[in-house]
C-alpha cells in the first residue's frame, strides 16, 4: 500500500518536476574581457598592484561588474600582436595612444583611461644652471643638447620615442643600451655622473630612482614633445569588446570624478608633475562639459 501511494505522488510530481526544469533560466556566463598586462615598470608591476595602469584597469572593472576580466601576461615587443593575433578572444589594453592606422582595425574608449606626460629629459639637479641656454619657456631643447653634448646623452636602445626625437637621436654618438634594465642603467649612470642626460617617463624616474635610492635626478619637459600624453582603452574588434566600450563610455562622468580616479593616475608622480596632469585633466573635464572634481566635492 505505501508503495503504491509512493508511486501515484511520484507520478504527480513528475510532470511539476518536468516543467520547472525546462522553463528554469540557465545561468548566463558573463563575457570575458582579458586585460594585457606589460612588462613596462611603473605602469605594470611583478611584485606587487601598485603599477598605474593595472590599478586604473582594476577601477575601471567596478564600474563594469556585467563582464568578467581576467589578466593576460604579454611582453612590450609583442603589444600589438597580441592583438592581432587574439583569434577571437576578447583582449584589451587600458592605455594605448589612438592613431589612424589603429583605428582603422581596433576599437577605442571615447575618453582617456589615462592622462599622463611624454618623455622627458632626466638630469641631475646640479645640472640646471647649465641647462638655462637651452632652456624655452618651461621646455629644453633636446635637439640643442645633442648639438653640443651628444656622447652625454643614454637612451634605451630598443625604444621608439616618437619620429621627433627618434631622427634627433640617430647620432651615433649617443650612448645606447640594450636589456629590461637599460633604463635604470643609464640613470644610475646619469646619478653617478657617468653620463649628463637620459629619455624616459617621469613615472619610471620616480619609480626608478626609488628602486636605486637615487635622490638627485630631476626630469624636463622637451620642446619637441607634447606637453601631455591621453592612452584609450583599445580592444581588438569583437563583440563583447565593443559591448564592454559602449557600457565604459556611459560610465566616464562618474569614473572621472571618482575620488581614486586621479590620484590613481598620478601614484608614480612628483608634486610639479603631478600638478600638469592635473591640470591638463580638469582642462579635459571642463571642455567636455564633465562635473569638475572641485565642483563634486
Amino acid at each position: 500500500m505505501r508503495l503504491w501511494l509512493c508511486g501515484v505522488a511520484c507520478s504527480l510530481l513528475l510532470p511539476w518536476l518536468v516543467q520547472a526544469t525546462d522553463t528554469a533560466s540557465p545561468v548566463q556566463s558573463k563575457p570575458r574581457i582579458h586585460w594585457v598586462q606589460l612588462d613596462f615598470p611603473p605602469y605594470y608591476l611583478k611584485t606587487s598592484n601598485d603599477g598605474r595602469d593595472e590599478s586604473v584597469a582594476a577601477l575601471l572593472e567596478s564600474y563594469l561588474p556585467q563582464f568578467e576580466f581576467r589578466r593576460l601576461q604579454v611582453p612590450a615587443s609583442r603589444l600589438m600582436k597580441s592583438l592581432d593575433d587574439a583569434q577571437g578572444a576578447n583582449v584589451c589594453v587600458l592605455s594605448m595612444y589612438r592613431t589612424p592606422e589603429r583605428e582603422q582595425r581596433l576599437l577605442f574608449s571615447k575618453h582617456p583611461s589615462t592622462f599622463g606626460l611624454p618623455i622627458e629629459l632626466i638630469t641631475r639637479t646640479e645640472l640646471l644652471p647649465q641647462l638655462a641656454e637651452f632652456r624655452h619657456g618651461d621646455r629644453y631643447s633636446l635637439a640643442e643638447i645633442l648639438r653640443k653634448f651628444p656622447q652625454a646623452v643614454g637612451i634605451t636602445a630598443s625604444r621608439s620615442f616618437g619620429a621627433t626625437l627618434d631622427e634627433l637621436l640617430q647620432d651615433k654618438r649617443v650612448t645606447r643600451l640594450a636589456g629590461e634594465t637599460a633604463l635604470g642603467s643609464l640613470l644610475g649612470m646619469v646619478s653617478r655622473s657617468r653620463l649628463d642626460y637620459a629619455l624616459g617617463y617621469p613615472d619610471e624616474m620616480v619609480y626608478l630612482s626609488r628602486m636605486q635610492r637615487m635622490t638627485n635626478l630631476v626630469s624636463l619637459p622637451l620642446t619637441e614633445t607634447a606637453s601631455f600624453s591621453l592612452g584609450f582603452v583599445g580592444c581588438n574588434a569583437t563583440a563583447d569588446n565593443a559591448a564592454m566600450i559602449d557600457a565604459l563610455n556611459q560610465r566616464w562622468p562618474e569614473i572621472y570624478n571618482d575620488v581614486n580616479y586621479l590620484a590613481l593616475v598620478q601614484r608614480w608622480l612628483e608634486t610639479d608633475a603631478k600638478l600638469r596632469v592635473d591640470r591638463v585633466f580638469q582642462s579635459y573635464l571642463h571642455e567636455r562639459g564633465f562635473i569638475r572634481r572641485e565642483a563634486a566635492q
